[in-house]
């Protein structure tokens, strides 16, 4: 093989420099998505479908978010935005103290680990930071309205368009839901 073709092989297999910037949330019918710092509910099948979304990703919560997680999450890239310039995350965790930086480093990441995506996980302020730059969601759209204290932005469906639908329901809670991946529209 010449070393021509060789680089031309190498090429082929780095991502492009359009690396995906997406969400993740599950959120009730009124747009919930937690309480007191939890979510509002307990989804088994949810939890594993953040699992398979996320994997190998790096992903970006705020530090309210992580803390609710309690440790940073196995084979993904924890990034963690906080105001708090004292703020220490554990090891595992990448912290960060703007927007900019982590978009930065998880885009950085992404491509050093030929991924073309990273994933938004919460919490609502940062989801509204968000939200306009994003250009797909994965949204499990929970069947129940819940007296929260962590909303999802408003968003203008018709600027997305649904890819994907997965209906499910919890015996466990008597809940309806559904994984709905939305794209934005061109």
């Amino acid at each position: 093989m010449t070393t021509e073709a060789m680089d031309d092989d190498l090429h082929d297999t780095l991502p492009d420099d359009n690396v995906k910037l997406s969400l993740i949330v599950a959120m009730a019918s009124n747009r919930c998505i937690g309480i007191n710092n939890m979510l509002p509910w307990r989804l088994p099948a949810d939890l594993q479908y953040f699992k398979r979304v996320t994997s190998g990703k790096a992903i970006v919560m705020g530090r309210t978010t992580f803390d609710s997680l309690k440790r940073p999450l196995p084979n993904r890239t924890n990034i963690v935005m906080t105001r708090d310039p004292n703020w220490e995350g554990p090891i595992g965790t990448r912290v960060v103290h703007s927007l900019e930086a982590a978009l930065a480093l998880a885009e950085s990441v992404a491509v050093c680990n030929y991924q073309d995506e990273v994933l938004i996980i919460g919490g609502a302020e940062i989801y509204a930071q968000t939200l306009s730059q994003v250009s797909r969601m994965y949204i499990t759209e929970v069947d129940t309205v819940v007296n929260g204290d962590a909303f999802f932005p408003e968003w203008d469906a018709n600027e997305w368009g649904k890819t994907s639908v997965e209906t499910h329901f919890d015996e466990a809670t008597g809940l309806n839901y559904r994984f709905v991946v939305y794209d934005r529209k061109l």
